[in-house]
């Protein structure tokens, strides 16, 4: 039988076992916790922040890359300009493209015409077409009338800048080429 007197002393007993192995943390303890969850923490950050850059890049460059391409249909669908360098050139007309994305004028230049020279068969710097020949209605050979543009678009902020290169040619028929406006 269990009297009062054992009851009470099983009641101490349990407080004092509680007491002992509730003691709660000490200072060490909880620092080392702070630091391992901060730890943690900063890793799945950075890895995160690693995903952000990646995926901002990827957009830079997928946006200039459609910039780029649009400035090169731009300018391919435009007549044919005899003598870009007199003529204020294609310039205009690629630079839609990034008017288009709100992107600055200047985000899309024509950095080298060259020229075909039959002669040779290379590209040229030199245009073969001069003086009264730059009329647009001057009937040429096609192989005098090929240029190759190289067409640049950089991303504002400079982050990324990509090229490409367009062959353009007067390939009207003689008889068009022929009819004098008005």
């Amino acid at each position: 039988m269990r009297t009062a007197r054992t009851d009470d002393r099983a009641r101490r007993e349990a407080a004092d076992h509680r007491e002992a192995t509730d003691r709660g943390y000490t200072l060490v303890e909880m620092l080392v916790a702070i630091v391992l969850m901060g730890t943690i923490v900063l890793s799945i950050m950075g890895g995160m922040w690693a995903v952000v850059r990646a995926s901002r890049q990827n957009d830079v460059r997928a946006k200039t890359q459609a910039v780029l391409g649009a400035a090169g249909d731009g300018i391919s669908n435009y007549r044919y300009i005899a003598c870009p360098e007199v003529d204020q050139g294609y310039e205009e007309f690629g630079q839609k493209a990034a008017a288009s994305v709100g992107w600055p004028l200047e985000s899309v230049e024509i950095v080298d015409y060259q020229y075909w020279n039959p002669d040779t068969g290379t590209w040229d710097d030199n245009n073969s077409i001069q003086g009264t020949d730059c009329n647009p209605n001057v009937g040429l050979t096609t192989s005098k009338t090929l240029q190759k543009l190289t067409i640049r678009a950089t991303s504002p902020g400079n982050d990324y800048s990509a090229t490409i290169d367009i062959v353009k040619s007067d390939i009207r028929p003689k008889e068009i080429k022929d009819v004098s406006p008005g």
